[in-house]
Parts: C-alpha cells; sequence; structure tokens
C-alpha cells in the first residue's frame, strides 16, 4: 500500500528509513510506535491531470468536472476516506457522491496538514470563530452590526456557500415590536479558532 506520513511537529513528509505504516494502520519507527506522531495520508489509488498521485488529505485545484455544476469552478477541495470510498470535500463538508473519478480537470496543489490555508474551511456547530472583518446586514428591525475580532460560538452552517448562524443573538425593535436574531456571518468573514471535533479528540 502506498502511503505517505506527515510529521505532525514539523509538518514534513517522513522519509527517512525505518519508520513504516504497520497493516493494522499504525505506525512504527524501530520497533516503537510512533502512530501519534504523524498523519497517515494513504493513496487513492488515482491521479491528478499531470499525473501526480493523489492522497488522503491532498488538496487539488479543481478547473473541470465531468458534468455540469452549479459549483465556481475553479475551486479548491480537499480529499477524504468516507462512505467506503475516497470523496471530495469543501473543508470540513462532505460533497456526498464526488468521487475523484468525477474530476475532469484537477491538481494537487496541497494538503490540509502543510497547507490549510488553500481551502475554505466551513464552520461547524460548536466550533469558535472570530470575525476578520466586520459584519453588517439589514433587518426589518434594524441593521445588525458585528465588529471585526468579535468571537463568537456557532449553532449551524446554513449551507455551503451561505455561511454559519451563531449561538449568540441580538434583539432589535421597531415600532411593531422586537424580535431576536441570531448572527448570520457569512463565509470569508471569519477564521475558526478552534473547532468542536477537535476538542473531543483532546478529550479521548
Amino acid at each position: 500500500m502506498m502511503y505517505q506520513l506527515v510529521d505532525k511537529e514539523t509538518k514534513r513528509i517522513v522519509t527517512e528509513e525505518g519508520v513504516a505504516l504497520a497493516p493494522n494502520g499504525e505506525v512504527y519507527s524501530n520497533g516503537e510506535n510512533v502512530t501519534n506522531r504523524f498523519y497517515v495520508k494513504r493513496f487513492s489509488g488515482e491521479t491528478d491531470t499531470k499525473g501526480t498521485p493523489i492522497y488522503q488529505g491532498d488538496i487539488l485545484c479543481i478547473k473541470q468536472l465531468t458534468f455540469e455544476s452549479s459549483a465556481p469552478l475553479p475551486e479548491n477541495l480537499n480529499v477524504e476516506f468516507y462512505g467506503g470510498m475516497f470523496q471530495l470535500f469543501r473543508g470540513n463538508e462532505c460533497l456526498m457522491g464526488l468521487n475523484l473519478s468525477y474530476i475532469e480537470d484537477g491538481e494537487v496543489i496541497g494538503d490540509i496538514y502543510r497547507n490549510p490555508n488553500l481551502i475554505l474551511w466551513r464552520a461547524s456547530r460548536g466550533d469558535t470563530i472570530k470575525l476578520v472583518k466586520d459584519v453588517s446586514y439589514g433587518t426589518a428591525y434594524g441593521m445588525i452590526e458585528i465588529p471585526t475580532g468579535t468571537v463568537l460560538q456557532v449553532y449551524k452552517s446554513n449551507n455551503l456557500y451561505d455561511g454559519v448562524l451563531t449561538e449568540e443573538e441580538v434583539t432589535l425593535s421597531n415600532k411593531v415590536g422586537e424580535k431576536s436574531f441570531q448572527y448570520n456571518v457569512p463565509n470569508g468573514a471569519y477564521i475558526i479558532l478552534a473547532r468542536l471535533a477537535d476538542k473531543k479528540e483532546e478529550v479521548k
């Protein structure tokens, strides 16, 4: 089985002899179990349009699919093993059923471990985000304004393109009455400070 090992501390692909992936998925170095030191990138069995092998965790710049898509292309998507196959993800959201066989034109440009800035990570419920730009929008009850630097908790992801709703909310009023609104933060206006999934891993 072909694979790559990425050192979690140095973020470099390990090539030295004596470090190997065992059949049970654990990593050993000179007889010592060092699994926790590495990210394991398994070979998908596919190559990009330039002939570069595609591994789990790789980021591909997708320029064309084998079918018409409403998604804006080119777009950077990452590869993960999910549902028994290697599928394309938009950050941490699986594009269900979109596997590597649907890529007409795509190129490996990095991976999620060494180049996470190449993809737009979508925040999920429970994640902590920080605004990197002012957010303001109008409602029938007045303007909602959230300044840069505000730290918020995510209640849910609206969908793949429309950002997130937060647990925090604001109450506005007009002549008719008052109403409470959860903050609506668009994609590109925030960075993820902490992932709920990562916190769960730490607890384990």
